[in-house]
């Protein structure tokens, strides 16, 4: 979306200087003054219909998001990357209609002036504004109503986590191989994930194994936040132990979302910020795998989740 932007205000400073130039030496047109009048009043009109149609267009469609994240949380993420750059298009729409309005009301003003140079300027700078203001219209309309939006932003949310593990590891790597004797320390383990990182690499990652492993870490979560209640519930000073309460329990938790989970365990304790981030991260990674276009998980997420899962399990015992 940057990109976009940029690209918009190249192209609009291309233009205007071309335009402009082609004023001063040899003009197309020469209007009169009811043509003037009639035209630029006419391009703030028009500019200001169309924004109040599109916008109002938007606020309905953000209301069909909003009510999408509240039926299905696993397209969050995906929605508010979404609305993210949805906000910033409109944001430049907004500044372009703006400014063609503005300019084309300093239009009419300057009709008389006597500065050749300000009359000249005006004009042909606000017809190119008014140009290009309705293809950002077109732009925009096109953009918001996009079919693939959600698995477009889900597949740049996995690449852009699988980017960062990436780093990490590599960062790790070069670490490990300047502190040799932590390495020597740790060489049982180190031997073990390096069997284990080869079964990786000799194996098919498949979305059924990252699927797998994910379902088994959720239960894991789930099971750690009803460890505490596992036993024992305390009722008006008596200890009683019921087993309705427990299933009962279990099926509000099951309701629940993971994410919420998280931050009762966080809350109670259960686990650190290091370990609440890598889970929520996982979350959201599966979450942009479902729904995006590429459902290979990477190997290093596959190697990440299944560690994070002994993590947890650990927490269990």
């Amino acid at each position: 979306m940057k990109l976009t932007i940029t690209l918009l205000v190249l192209l609009t400073a291309i233009i205007s200087y071309i335009w402009i130039c082609k004023g001063f030496e040899n003009p197309w047109y020469f209007l009169s003054e009811e043509q003037h009048l009639y035209v630029y009043s006419t391009q703030a009109q028009v500019i200001a219909a169309i924004y109040g149609l599109t916008v109002t267009g938007y606020i309905f469609l953000r209301n069909n998001q909003d009510k999408q994240k509240e039926n299905d949380p696993t397209k969050i993420d995906a929605i508010k990357l979404t609305q993210k750059e949805e906000r910033i298009l409109l944001f430049a729409l907004t500044f372009f209609s703006l400014s063609t309005i503005l300019l084309a009301v300093f239009t009419l003003v300057s009709f008389d002036d006597e500065v050749d140079v300000i009359r000249v300027v005006s004009k042909n700078f606000c017809t190119v504004l008014f140009t290009i203001t309705i293809f950002l219209f077109s732009y925009f309309i096109l953009y918001v109503l996009r079919l693939d939006k959600i698995e477009k932003a889900s597949e740049e949310i996995k690449n852009s986590i699988d980017k960062h593990e990436e780093n990490k590891t590599t960062s790790t790597q070069s670490e490990s191989n300047m502190n040799e004797r932590d390495a020597d320390l740790n060489n049982n383990s180190t031997i073990e994930e390096q069997n284990e990182n080869k079964n990786y690499d000799n194996n098919t990652v498949s979305l059924s194994l990252f699927l797998y492993k994910f379902n088994q870490l959720e239960s894991f979560i789930t099971r750690l936040l009803l460890k505490p209640n596992h036993d024992v519930v305390q009722f008006n000073d008596y200890d009683i132990v019921t087993d309705q309460f427990y299933e009962n329990y279990i099926k509000k938790t099951r309701r629940r979302s993971i994410s919420n989970i998280l931050n009762e365990l966080v809350s109670l304790g259960r686990i650190d910020s290091r370990l609440n981030d890598d889970l929520r991260e996982i979350i959201k990674y599966r979450n942009a795998l479902v729904h995006g276009q590429d459902l290979i998980p990477s190997k290093i997420m596959i190697q990440k989740i299944d560690r994070i899962s002994k993590e947890v399990e650990g927490l269990l015992s």
